[in-house]
């Protein structure tokens, strides 16, 4: 009823952030879309350090070549293909957290697509904590080749006010997106 509901104002498009770890489901994301109308696109890629059972001791390599897969063959067994690879940060990275980060980025780079990641930090780490992460993960990302139009900094409202970005902002990020 919701989806309707915006239907009928103008949306064509939801674009769905739940990754593997935080649950995902194309299945359902097909479901709304064949009885609305409207768009759904989902993502590839892992949050935070939340891997399933089965990539437990995967290298970095191995994972990347498995989100790879799921843009050329489909997500689950399915047919259906993400439209883009989600990541979390945590203000303090772990080793897993890290090799997740690179092996996404390695298969967005191999593949022109686009890196939204998410940084829920708690309101009073919102500072110059999140934004030095920020630059550490977009590092990452421009060290295995993701382009800066292809890479989207999520929450960024915690540390930037929607009505008072700046070129600075842009650039502290190193990123063309801001998901507010």
């Amino acid at each position: 009823k919701y989806v309707l509901e915006v239907k009928a104002q103008g949306v064509e498009l939801i674009i769905d952030w739940g990754c593997m770890g935080v649950g995902r489901s194309p299945n359902t994301a097909r479901k709304v879309a064949q009885r609305t109308g409207v768009n759904v696109a989902i993502p590839t890629g892992i949050y935070k350090w939340l891997l399933e059972p089965k990539f437990d001791g995967w290298s970095v390599d191995k994972l990347s070549r498995y989100m790879v897969k799921e843009f050329k063959q489909g997500i689950y067994g399915t047919d259906i293909k993400p439209a883009f690879i989600k990541l979390g940060a945590n203000p303090v990275p772990t080793k897993i957290e890290t090799n997740i980060h690179h092996a996404a980025t390695q298969a967005a780079a191999e593949i022109g697509a686009t890196v939204a990641c998410h940084l829920p930090f708690p309101l009073d780490a919102r500072n110059e904590t999140e934004l030095a992460r920020a630059r550490q993960v977009w590092g990452i990302a421009r060290s295995n080749g993701v382009e800066p139009d292809r890479f989207v900094w999520g929450h960024a409202n915690g540390v930037i006010k929607a009505d008072k970005v700046t070129p600075a902002h842009l650039d502290s990020a190193r990123s063309q997106y801001l998901e507010l």
